[in-house]
C-alpha cells in the first residue's frame, strides 16, 4: 500500500501505523483488498481523495511525484534467511530487491529512519513467553527481520521513490554535439508511478521470500516441503 505520494501522506508514522495494524490482523490479504480499493492504493480513503487531487494539480503544472510505499509480509515462519552468509541475510536480499526496482531511491525496514531517534529501549522488541508456551514479541520495530533472518513477526519493508523523470514541463540538458544547453523533448509523463510501483515491489518481496523459503525447505517436490515444514513448525 501507498504511505504518501509528494506532499501528501500520513502526518504521523503512528497515524499509518495504527491504519495498517487495524488490518494486519487478519493477513496482508488484507491490506492488500482495502489497498486496491484505492486509485492511489492507500489504505485511508479521504487521503486518497487527498492525493488525487494533489496529483491532478501538479499535472496542470508540468511536473512529477515520487512517494513511499509499504509492503506487508504475514504467515512467514522464523528462521529464514542467515546471519552468518552476507550474501544470504534476507534484509540484504529485501533491499537489493527494492533498489532493482527502477526509480527507487531508498528502502527501510520496520520503524528503520525512525529508530535513530530512540533510545534502545525504546528500538528492541521485548520477548515474552505466552500461555502456550510460544516465544513472542511485545513488539515489531525490526519489522519481522533480526540479525538478516526473519523472526516470525510480520515482516515490513518500505521503498522510496523519486519522482519520474520525464516531464511536460522541460528541463535544461545539453547537446552532446554541440555542447549547448537546450530544453528536454517531451516524450511522454505519468504524474506519479509510486502506486504501480507498490505493486512491482510486491512481486519482488515475493519472490526473495519463496526463494529464502526453498533453501530452507526445498524438496523434490511440493508435498515433502510441505512435510518438511509442518515438522519443523511443531517444534
Amino acid at each position: 500500500h501507498v504511505i504518501q505520494i509528494g506532499e501528501v501522506g500520513w502526518d504521523h508514522e503512528a497515524d499509518w501505523r495504527e491504519g495498517r495494524e487495524s488490518l494486519i490482523v487478519e493477513g496482508a490479504e488484507k491490506i492488500n483488498d482495502v489497498a486496491d480499493k484505492s486509485e492511489v492504493r492507500m489504505l485511508d480513503e479521504k487521503l486518497s481523495r487527498a492525493c488525487v487531487d494533489h496529483i491532478k494539480r501538479i499535472k496542470k503544472s508540468g511536473d512529477s511525484l515520487g512517494g513511499v510505499y509499504e509492503v506487508v509480509v504475514t504467515g512467514v515462519p522464523s528462521g529464514l534467511g542467515s546471519y552468518v552468509h552476507w550474501d544470504r541475510r534476507l534484509t540484504g536480499q529485501l533491499a537489493q530487491a527494492i533498489l532493482s526496482i527502477q526509480a527507487q531511491k531508498g528502502v527501510e525496514i520496520g520503524d528503520g529512519t525512525a529508530n535513530i531517534r530512540r533510545p534502545g529501549s525504546r528500538v528492541h522488541d521485548e520477548i515474552f513467553q505466552d500461555d502456550e508456551a510460544v516465544f513472542r514479541r511485545r513488539s515489531n520495530r525490526a519489522g519481522g527481520l533480526e540479525g538478516g533472518m526473519t523472526n516470525g513477526m510480520p515482516i515490513i519493508v518500505r521503498g522510496y521513490m523519486k519522482p519520474i523523470p520525464t516531464l511536460i514541463k522541460p528541463l535544461e540538458t545539453a547537446d552532446m554535439i554541440t555542447g549547448e544547453t537546450q530544453p528536454t523533448r517531451y516524450e511522454r509523463s505519468d504524474v506519479t508511478s509510486v502506486p504501480a510501483a507498490s505493486t512491482v515491489a510486491e512481486a519482488t518481496v515475493a519472490w526473495v521470500i519463496a526463494n529464502a523459503f526453498l533453501e530452507r525447505y526445498g524438496a523434490d517436490t511440493l508435498e515433502e516441503m510441505v512435510v518438511r515444514f509442518s515438522a519443523t513448525s511443531r517444534l
